[in-house]
């Protein structure tokens, strides 16, 4: 019971810290990956993805086979100027990839992931991760 209620006052955190975020429709946004990567749990190889976003504060990552599929939560972020491409921001550990933020063309805002237990304990032994980033673009 006390795992629960932790567990649900996280997630009301979340939701809360989640006043900045992308726009309210859901935006459907393609990349092409060219390295595997870490995402809401799961490990995706390169390839090919979709990223949606759902109000209010949720991101979707799916294979182009629909194979893979995560959802989780994240946190609003805000930059000084409205962002002129969608792309994704990735922080790198050694050799293992992690998703780390979201960010719509026209907007200052965008979504940050939060760190897995994993990229904390990388990041204990690399403070300041190499970033990369890839483009997307819209959805046919």
């Amino acid at each position: 019971m006390k795992h629960r209620s932790i567990w649900i006052l996280t997630v009301l955190i979340f939701l809360m810290q989640g006043a900045v975020h992308l726009p309210a429709q859901s935006i459907k946004l393609m990349a092409d990956i060219p390295f595997g990567f870490v995402a809401g749990g799961l490990t995706f190889p390169a390839g090919q993805y979709s990223v949606e976003s759902l109000p209010p504060h949720i991101v979707r990552v799916r294979s182009s086979d629909s194979r893979l599929s995560a959802a989780f939560l994240t946190i609003g972020v805000s930059a000084r100027d409205p962002q002129a491409r969608a792309r994704l921001v990735f922080n790198r550990y050694g050799e293992t990839y992690f998703l780390s933020q979201i960010w719509s063309p026209g907007y200052s805002t965008g979504r940050e992931v939060p760190k897995s237990r994993l990229e904390d304990r990388l990041a204990q032994s690399e403070p300041t991760p190499q970033r990369r980033e890839i483009a997307l673009r819209r959805s046919r």
